[in-house]
């Protein structure tokens, strides 16, 4: 087996990567690439770019889901176009945000990288509901990052501390009242044992609509977004990370 001295293999090395990319660019199509196939083929390039913006949206969830409250203790989505959105565009930005997710909140602007984030005392949701949401996005090197993120301690915190304090908690005597009248205070801790058990899964239930309902608004918000950006730099290729 023939042997290379260590420059050489270098260049053997770095020919090999240049070959790998190239051969990835030659796989990747952009949209225009999609909509001109998708034109010969009889399909309207409208849809050719909304089928791949919705692919894009589905790709760019980053959330996970937590087995002990039924859903993701944190929402995130998170994009990269190509092409640079303008410092103008994010007037229009933060009003579609305001409009999906009905919050107020405060921006800023670092560079042309704007971050906008809810702000507790003004939420629609009341007090003990507050939503914790934050929206980046970064204009660098002729792409864009926008990353939407909400944190959802607070509303883990809010359902199941409601449903356990109530419930759970001085509910738990209702089920002790029939037990003692019937002579089975043995059966007492199971039964509160029961009671609190359904009360968490109850709470699991309640927690999981909320958590669709606030995913939704923040899919609807990034959507606004996209389409936002397209009328700035024309229809970008997109990426999920």
């Amino acid at each position: 087996m023939q042997r290379y001295p260590e420059p050489e293999a270098a260049l053997i090395l770095e020919r090999a990567a240049e070959l790998q990319r190239q051969a990835e660019d030659v796989m990747r199509m952009t949209v225009a690439e999609l909509e001109e196939v998708a034109s010969s083929a009889g399909i309207n390039p409208v849809y050719v770019r909304r089928a791949a913006a919705e692919l894009t949206l589905r790709q760019s969830r980053r959330d996970r889901s937590s087995p002990s409250v039924g859903g993701p203790r944190t929402i995130l989505f998170e994009v990269t176009l190509d092409g640079e959105i303008p410092v103008p565009a994010y007037e229009y930005v933060i009003e579609a945000v305001r409009r999906h997710t009905g919050e107020l909140g405060v921006a800023s602007l670092i560079g042309r990288s704007l971050t906008w984030t809810a702000h507790p005392s003004h939420s629609r949701a009341g007090p003990g509901w507050s939503r914790s949401i934050a929206l980046t996005i970064v204009p660098r090197s002729g792409r864009t990052r926008i990353r939407i993120e909400e944190k959802l301690d607070q509303l883990v915190r809010s359902v199941f501390g409601t449903l356990l304090g109530g419930l759970g908690g001085g509910g738990a005597i209702l089920p002790i009242i029939p037990l003692a009248i019937l002579g089975l205070p043995g059966l007492i801790p199971l039964g509160m044992g029961v009671w609190v058990a359904s009360a968490w899964s109850l709470g699991r239930t309640v927690y999981r609509k909320r958590v669709e309902a606030r995913e939704f608004e923040l899919h609807c918000a990034l959507q606004s977004i996209l389409e936002i950006a397209q009328d700035y730099i024309g229809t970008p290729q997109l990426e999920s990370h």
